[in-house]
């Protein structure tokens, strides 16, 4: 999967506009619109972690499409990770 299909999906199933998803990640529309055309082809972690904080997909996955596609939340009080 490219780096579009993994954006093209968090904005499929979030259904927010590439405005929200850019301000959550720290860069523009237009970069957001140059991810989805495929022009740029990689993302930086720092804006994939916004992503991760914002909606709560794997930043690893945005990054490389390697692991799980939702980032584990660690639960204090139950001692163990969670999607």
């Amino acid at each position: 999967m490219t780096l579009s299909e993994r954006i093209r999906t968090i904005l499929d199933e979030t259904k927010v506009e590439a405005t929200a998803l850019a301000k959550a990640a720290g860069v523009t529309k237009g970069t957001v619109s140059q991810w989805l055309t495929g022009d740029i082809k990689s993302i930086k972690l720092e804006y994939a972690v916004g992503i991760q904080e914002a909606y709560g997909y794997n930043a690893v996955w945005i990054v490389m499409g390697k692991g799980p596609t939702k980032a584990a939340i660690f639960d204090d009080q139950i001692g163990r990770a969670h999607v």
